[in-house]
């Protein structure tokens, strides 16, 4: 190997096909699914399974310190129940791991704290452990979320089929445009635009209860959640399943604010709502002749699902059209390295 090969060479992803997923690969008959999905899946018991799920957010990276702590609370553990969604199972239980710098506020915990409570509230878990260290000079939030599925209900990455319909909930690019707005990006925005976009930033909707309609009904093929982007997440599940996918711009739903963003800004904006990730939302591939059921699923958990575009064969690619004409977007997503 060569020592002068950083992480960067290889990218998240690159480091778990080399060096995580070999970990993974066992004669563990309890565990269903390991690597590659928004949660693991274990066989607890007979008729229920374990589905585990993490995820990390580091000061300077996801958030600003300035950021309202109550709210970043919420957040840490909402985006945790965004994949047990994802998977259609209900989340029950979760561990907190935090890296605190000796000079973080005390009052600054405390409110992260009433967030977190809020959000266990609402969302009816239970923290049940975790760690705190004390290294380096930033605040590092890590949640472990803990759920519930029924066998063979979930929905993999892995399942989407040629001739599927692509649909995604509620809106794309709003928390996109919140995190702009945060880092002083677009400015000129109306007051009620500005605070719109921040709100979604940072209080994302985890979709649990069409995650699990949408489980139940049988009817979804492939379904994941949005983080990071919409066109990197549909190349997720173009991989995972071996197809390709061709989206229209025009298709894509926006929220009036989403809009008033794309009016103003043009395709930058356009391709910030397609790229810039955050959302939460869920995307899922679905026969033609189910979309109305899922729309009624929709209907009936207060969740609006549109539909995008729909699944072609391999290569595992996802073109975008806009005005009938392939439309090159300069990046793809959100990565880490």
């Amino acid at each position: 190997m060569d020592p002068n090969k950083t992480i960067a060479a290889l990218g998240e992803f690159g480091l778990i096909d080399t060096l995580w997923r070999p970990l993974s690969r066992s004669k563990d008959r309890d565990v269903i699914l390991g690597i590659g999905d928004d949660a693991a899946i274990l066989s607890v018991t007979g008729d229920r399974h374990l589905l585990i799920t993490t995820d990390t957010l580091v000061a300077g990276t996801h958030f600003d310190l300035q950021v309202d702590p109550v709210l970043l609370g919420q957040k840490a553990l909402r985006v945790n129940l965004s994949d047990i969604a994802a998977m259609g199972g209900q989340p029950r239980w979760y561990l907190l791991s935090l890296n605190l710098p000796p000079t973080t506020p005390l009052s600054w915990i405390t409110n992260f704290s009433k967030g977190l409570a809020a959000a266990s509230q609402e969302f009816g878990v239970t923290l049940v452990g975790g760690d705190t260290v004390s290294g380096g000079d930033r605040v590092q939030i890590g949640i472990t979320l803990l759920g519930l599925g029924e066998p063979g209900r979930a929905t993999l990455r892995s399942m989407a089929r040629p001739g599927d319909l692509i649909g995604v909930t509620g809106t794309i690019g709003d928390a996109g445009f919140g995190f702009a707005v945060q880092q002083g990006r677009y400015l000129g925005l109306s007051e009620a635009d500005r605070l719109f976009f921040q709100q979604r930033f940072l209080l994302p909707t985890p979709r649990l209860s069409f995650g699990v309609e949408a489980c139940e009904s049988g009817v979804v093929h492939a379904m994941m959640d949005i983080s990071d982007g919409l066109l990197a997440d549909l190349t997720h599940i173009c991989r995972a399943s071996g197809v390709g996918a061709a989206i229209q711009t025009e298709q894509i739903p926006l929220s009036a604010s989403g809009q008033r963003m794309v009016d103003n800004f043009g395709i930058e904006a356009l391709e910030s709502a397609l790229t810039a990730g955050e959302d939460y939302e869920l995307l899922l591939t679905l026969p033609p002749a189910a979309w109305q059921r899922i729309v009624e699923i929709g209907q009936q958990v207060g969740v609006s699902v549109t539909k995008i575009g729909y699944i072609i064969p391999a290569p595992p690619r996802v073109e975008v059209y806009r005005e009938g004409q392939i439309h090159q977007v300069g990046t793809r997503g959100w990565t880490h390295f």
